[in-house]
């Protein structure tokens, strides 16, 4: 998947399919857009702004 080393952390490979790390979910990889929609979106954001505040809290 082409897209992955444009857009770690956020997506990574797996089985062929593009996902994003933070939405555990799958995303299109036929183009650019969709990746970058998905990034943009306000559910994506949500989730990846609680992982980080998760994250700080276990690093305490």
């Amino acid at each position: 998947v082409s897209h992955v080393a444009k857009f770690e952390p956020d997506v990574f490979a797996n089985n062929g399919l593009l996902m994003c790390y933070y939405c555990s979910k799958s995303i299109s990889f036929e183009n650019r857009i969709s990746v970058t929609s998905h990034l943009a979106s306000k559910s994506h954001k949500t989730k990846h702004e609680r992982y980080l505040k998760n994250n700080q809290i276990d690093k305490q």
